[in-house]
């Protein structure tokens, strides 16, 4: 018989030391480093050991008795099941300082580096809807918490139970086959919530089956969503074909979503038969739209197809670049023999345009592609033949376009202050206004002359704009900016 484990020890009333990495903490106990997830430093607990080794150890935090003055709230519901998130319980100012200070310790501790003055880290921007990109699995049975299991009622003698509901969302943190039901994720702007939550309801109500990651079976698989500066909107099912009637049922989802979102401006989708779901390696066909969107960044256009990696962060990925090139223009020493950044550089990083070097505001107004476009629907128009490429000096009609009108203008916006902006967007027949890749004007469809409104919380400088609009006899097309109280405000365009 092979030797019984000895319990590992509950430690009582330890405080939390520091943050490590993979979102864990740590505290020091008998010359052993033990990771624990899921609190902060500071904070005081009982913590149960599930493992330990030569110098480290790994444990669960079973009781708070002193929570941290440096705790904050978790905004998301699924925090603490999710594993995308793992530091919402920590203020942003002090995740940023204790990153700093990891970089800093691998460096010179465990690599041994002598290293210069450290510039202080640079935060995102957003700490919310910042992403360009998610990837969601589909199951078909659903992760069910501990506390969600100790409240199940008792399974039935026959059919399905509660835990055999479908789901599509994020898979658990070292569980390939079990998906978390996300409902809301705060990652990427709001619309992609209603796309994948409207194709999961969907798929319910219709008796589509969802993807069983075991046995390899299952209709519904994976959803990616990818968004962009320009406002385009990109979003790829995965299928697997292994019924009658599954390709049938599919384009029927397929047309489903073309119809309800037509914001979207590149739908994909393929038939994925092997055992994972990375897509480099399979034909990803088109349904609708575009194959591609274009992501920003300065006077740079990157064509971005559904296998194609960017940064995540577009935001930030602007900024990481333009520190790069910041220091590519520094001199290697000035005559006093520090590292300053060169004159060019410094300019470049404060041009009032907001764009590194001025690029943006070297082209004044918007680009406007026009398009010979017949149809009733704004998401259709560059399925139209285009006729030309113009510059509009704000969001009107150019005054060389007549007759079938189809309008894609793109560009930036400079709005002069921090706060909410209202919108008021006329024309006759459709249009919609997109402001960072959100929505905030949908004047959609054939109609007299409307104006509609909608409010954008902007700060101070260039923000990505994507205006489309169409009439058939001349028409009309107006965008006026006012402030909070109401005011006009002077704005300008760029591309």
């Amino acid at each position: 018989m092979g030797r019984s484990k000895k319990p590992l020890p509950l430690l009582e009333g330890v405080m939390i030391e520091a943050v490590a990495a993979e979102g864990k903490c740590l505290f020091h106990w008998n010359d052993l480093v033990v990771f624990v997830p899921w609190c902060v430093p500071g904070d005081v607990c009982d913590v149960q050991l599930r493992r330990k080794k030569h110098s480290f150890a790994e444990g669960e935090v079973v009781r708070f008795i002193k929570q941290s003055e440096v705790r904050a709230v978790p905004f998301c519901q699924h925090f603490g099941v999710c594993g995308g998130c793992k530091w919402q319980n920590l203020p942003y100012e002090e995740q940023l300082r204790f990153k700093q200070q990891q970089v800093y310790d691998q460096l010179s501790r465990i690599g041994k580096i002598e290293l210069p003055e450290f510039r202080p880290i640079l935060g995102s921007v957003k700490t919310t809807e910042y992403r360009n990109k998610l990837d969601f699995g589909c199951a078909n049975k659903r992760w069910i918490t501990k506390e969600e299991m100790e409240n199940l009622p008792p399974a039935p003698s026959q059919g399905a139970g509660a835990k055999d509901v479908p789901a599509i969302g994020f898979h658990i943190t070292g569980a390939f086959d079990k998906i978390l039901p996300i409902e809301k994720c705060w990652l990427m702007d709001d619309l992609h919530n209603t796309i994948r939550n409207d194709i999961r309801d969907y798929a319910i109500q219709h008796g589509i089956t969802f993807f069983d990651l075991r046995q390899q079976v299952g209709l519904l698989r994976d959803i990616i969503i990818r968004n962009s500066a320009s406002g385009e909107l990109m979003v790829i099912i995965q299928f697997h074909y292994d019924a009658t009637g599954g390709e049938q049922e599919a384009m029927a989802l397929l047309q489903h979503v073309a119809d309800t979102f037509p914001q979207i401006t590149s739908l994909m989708y393929l038939d994925n038969q092997k055992c994972n779901d990375t897509i480099g390696d399979q034909d990803v066909l088109l349904f609708k739209g575009k194959d591609h969107i274009f992501e920003l960044m300065e006077d740079l256009k990157f064509k971005v197809g559904p296998k194609s990696f960017y940064q995540t962060n577009t935001e930030q990925a602007y900024h990481l670049y333009s520190v790069a090139r910041e220091m590519a223009l520094a001199p290697l020493s000035s005559p006093e023999g520090d590292t300053n950044v060169s004159s060019t550089a410094t300019n470049a990083i404060e041009a009032p345009s907001g764009a590194v070097g001025g690029a943006i505001g070297e082209a004044v107004g918007l680009c406007c592609e026009w398009y010979d476009y017949r149809g009733p629907r704004c998401a259709d128009i560059d399925q139209a033949p285009l006729l030309a490429t113009l510059t509009a000096p704000e969001v009107c009609i150019p005054d060389s376009c007549h007759d079938n009108i189809g309008l894609i203008l793109s560009g930036f916006i400079e709005v002069p202050a921090d706060g909410i902006y209202t919108f008021a967007l006329l024309s006759d027949d459709g249009s919609y206004l997109m402001l960072d890749g959100k929505m905030v004007v949908d004047n959609d469809g054939e109609h007299s002359p409307r104006e509609q409104i909608g409010q954008h919380a902007m700060q101070k400088g260039l923000h990505p704009l994507l205006v489309r609009y169409f009439d058939h006899n001349g028409g009309k097309l107006q965008l006026r900016v006012m402030d909070q109280k109401g005011q006009p405000v002077s704005v300008s365009y760029w591309h």
